[in-house]
């Protein structure tokens, strides 16, 4: 459920310079060991064994602009607790597709589809999820604070939330991307809210806010020569309070009884681009 994140972190795309000399073709590979897997909707998954996110993609970006994205999203929580309901070693798989068409050279609109596969829905959850995100600042300013927004559409198959309805429901992200690229590191503040229907979240009915959470996130590159393409290490940390009732009903039937509102994930990640 992660694979709208890039490591625990809000990953938005942002319009693409578009190539002058045909498309060009590039990808990434993402690696991220942390304490516990929380959904940007707020399901806290696992608290218990640590958790090993992966993510690989390719994007074919063509001369304009218009940008294709593939690639498939895993957790892994290998000391996974046994006495828990639903979490296994290979926690989650998330194949994706996405195309990202510019309006303008600051704003990007991206239509994605998400399937969710995995031990904590009984059903794979096919998702459309439509973003809009502007990359604020002028070339060479060190601080931009990068806003967008999400409309996420379950299409079918489990809740999301756990407890929620499953198919034919929504919910919505409101958030930025505060980032500072200073000399040699860059610092990033991923912020975020989620609001939706009483039905989406489940059966308690306590409003329309479901997730408030930010947190940090230091990049480092790593200079490896021209022909090792671009390597980056990182650490995050990410604070989560779960506003509505249904989160920590779903956190606490998960995890043990763990009832706690107030949560922070931690790790460390590396980045492979080309």
């Amino acid at each position: 459920m992660s694979c709208l994140l890039a490591a625990g972190t809000v990953s938005t795309v942002q319009a693409q310079e578009a190539p002058a000399d045909g498309p060009v073709l590039n990808g990434s590979f993402d690696l991220w060991v942390g304490n516990d897997y929380i959904t940007p909707h707020g399901l806290v998954a696992t608290t218990r064994g640590g958790s090993v996110q992966t993510s690989a993609q390719a994007t074919l970006t063509l001369p304009s602009g218009i940008a294709f994205t593939g690639g498939v999203w895993t957790d892994f929580n290998p000391g996974y607790d046994k006495i828990g309901n639903t979490t296994r070693t290979v926690n989650e798989t998330d194949p994706f597709f996405a195309i990202t068409v510019p309006v303008t050279k600051k704003l990007a609109l991206t239509a994605k589809y998400i399937a969710f596969v995995g031990n904590n829905l009984p059903e794979t959850a096919h998702n459309v999820a439509l973003v809009a995100s502007y990359a604020d600042g002028k070339p060479g300013q060190a601080l931009t604070i990068n806003p967008y927004a999400v409309f996420f559409y379950e299409v079918d198959g489990s809740s999301v939330i756990g407890v929620g309805k499953g198919g034919k429901t929504w919910d919505a992200w409101i958030g930025a991307t505060p980032t500072l690229k200073l000399d040699g590191v860059t610092i990033a503040a991923p912020t975020w809210v989620t609001v939706g229907p009483k039905s989406f979240f489940g059966p308690i009915d306590d409003g329309n806010l479901g997730l408030v959470t930010t947190g940090l996130k230091v990049i480092k590159p790593i200079d490896l020569g021209p022909r090792a393409g671009k390597w980056s290490i990182y650490a995050t940390a990410q604070y989560y309070h779960l506003a509505n009732d249904n989160l920590v009903l779903v956190k606490s039937a998960i995890n043990r009884g763990d009832t706690g509102r107030d949560h922070l994930q931690f790790g460390v990640g590396l980045n492979v681009g080309f």
